[in-house]
């Protein structure tokens, strides 16, 4: 999707959150589907065949640019044109070696990292924890694990409206906005997740406090989400695909750490996988605020030479001769 940079908050909040979407469908339908079936295979064959179905929708619909599109008229394309000057017609070579290098960058992998810690144990955890303190079985466990992450969505659809105004009529920065709702989408959590432990095995208590907690963490989407595309337009999917594969790390982690701590399936010890969740979030929201920047990055518009390919010895990415390497040396020839 093509939008406007003023515009950027309001439609991301709508595909990005598609994996809460896809949470509450499958807690809702996977509850609901082994109950009646009495079958976990069900499951795994339902979301399987949706899979392939999105699959050739993406295929038959979707499209690489605006000029290639064709229901996007000639008036929209000229617009698109003119608001995104800063993505390169070009393709650029990937500047690995400033984006390894680049704070901003780092601060965003972190951030990514205490987000998704959180986000995973509540994901793949809660259900457990519904089972084992609150004991509820598992038609009622699809439905109440499911309605944290309904409030989550609603969040992130009015927090993208509100950052959007906020940055348009001039009450935020890009970068404070950036920050301010990824604190938001931490602190938020943190404190709430530890609260709903503390609650014991009050059922009402427990499901407002998650409920309130991950709603706070639907800011996350106009937050550092969409960091990555203030930082560098051009190389914007490889720098979400760097930042998410390394946050997706934690998908594995996280269950583990929650099941090495939880194995008598106490309170006490899910309250410890809670506390180890919330200096997850604090820590990383720490990072990213002293460190993450929206300000667009200087690798993000590299030189290109039109004529440089044809010249021996020209780097064409830049107006510099290449450096060459000798095998037998450690310092390059100029």
């Amino acid at each position: 999707m093509s939008f406007p940079p003023p515009e950027i908050q309001i439609p991301r909040p709508f595909p990005l959150p598609a994996c809460i979407h896809g949470t509450v469908v499958s807690n809702l339908g996977g509850g609901y589907l082994i109950h009646v079936t009495e079958y976990w295979s069900s499951v795994f064959y339902l979301f399987g065949g949706l899979g392939l179905l999105w699959f050739i929708i993406f295929v038959l619909i979707c499209y690489s640019s605006p000029d290639v599109h064709p229901f996007i008229s000639d008036d929209e394309k000229s617009f698109l044109k003119q608001e995104i000057d800063n993505v390169s017609a070009t393709r650029p070579p990937i500047p690995w070696g400033a984006i390894a290098t680049s704070l901003p960058v780092w601060a965003l992998i972190f951030a990514q990292i205490g987000h998704d810690w959180g986000f995973y144990t509540m994901v793949t955890d809660l259900p457990t924890y519904f089972r084992d303190v609150l004991k509820f079985n598992i038609a009622e466990n699809g439905v109440w694990s499911s309605i944290p992450y309904v409030f989550m969505w609603l969040i992130s659809l009015t927090s993208g409206y509100i950052c959007d105004l906020c940055v348009i009529k001039g009450y935020m920065s890009v970068t404070f906005s950036r920050k301010f709702f990824t604190a938001v989408a931490k602190v938020g959590p943190a404190f709430f997740i530890i609260g709903a432990s503390y609650s014991g095995c009050n059922r009402i208590a427990a499901i407002c406090m998650f409920t309130i907690g991950m709603g706070f963490m639907g800011t996350y989407y106009c937050g550092m989400k969409v960091n990555g595309l203030d930082l560098c337009p051009n190389f914007a999917g490889t720098l979400m695909g760097v930042v998410n594969g390394i946050g997706a790390i934690t998908g594995i982690l996280s269950p583990y750490v929650a099941g090495a701590v939880t194995k008598n399936h106490t309170l006490l010890e899910w309250r410890t996988v809670f506390w180890i969740t919330f200096g997850n979030f604090m820590v990383t929201n720490i990072i990213y605020i002293l460190f993450g920047s929206a300000e667009e990055q200087w690798w993000n518009k590299p030189q290109v030479r039109e004529d440089a390919g044809d010249q021996e010895g020209m780097d064409p990415t830049t107006t510099k001769p290449k450096r060459k390497w000798n095998i037998f040396s450690k310092k390059p020839n100029d």
